[in-house]
């Protein structure tokens, strides 16, 4: 309508008050290979979780990160503050990719200081995020989740899922699939 910005426009389709990728699933390796990011490189990258904007900030290249969803700027900035304040395994527990972390709102507590005042009202809001693992917390996470534990188990057995995780070379993978994954419940 007459009047109204393509960011309303754009609020009324899609919520941006919560998270919802806590993680990129993209391949960062590819994006650099086709990027080439480096000291004297500008780029511009949607925000999302993070991972792909500071994957080419690490390669040394300028990152400009942009997204409409300020929770989605949040787990950005947060991530940042763990990565440049904190020691790699506490990090790590902090985020939640170690399951036994530390007091992670006493991390929180001791990060917050260093994030916008969006950020630290995001965070302050959402203080189950933080107990849980912020990687743990968006929506398709979520979905990940319920499939992994509802769904996936009406499919194969946990013997099954363990085998597909064991290391195979492509000859190996491939008949696995073929004789084991591919059944008609899958």
């Amino acid at each position: 309508g007459k009047g109204r910005s393509i960011l309303d426009r754009i609020e009324e389709r899609a919520a941006f008050s919560y998270i919802r990728y806590a993680n990129c699933w993209e391949d960062t390796a590819v994006l650099g290979q086709a990027l080439q990011p480096g000291p004297g490189k500008r780029i511009l990258s949607i925000a999302s979780a993070g991972d792909n904007s500071l994957g080419l900030l690490a390669a040394g290249a300028e990152v400009v990160a942009a997204d409409l969803s300020l929770a989605q700027l949040a787990c950005v900035e947060l991530r940042l503050a763990a990565i440049t304040r904190l020691e790699r395994e506490e990090c790590l527990g902090f985020l939640g990719l170690r399951s036994a972390a530390a007091d992670r709102a006493g991390v929180y507590a001791a990060l917050r200081g260093a994030l916008s005042e969006s950020a630290r009202g995001f965070w302050d809001a959402h203080a189950e995020s933080i107990a849980r693992g912020v990687i743990h917390t968006g929506k398709f996470e979520r979905y990940f989740h319920a499939f992994r534990h509802y769904i996936l188990r009406l499919i194969h057995s946990r013997r099954t899922i363990a085998a597909l995780l064991t290391e195979k070379d492509r000859t190996a993978r491939q008949e696995f699939y073929e004789n084991t994954w591919s059944t008609w419940r899958w």
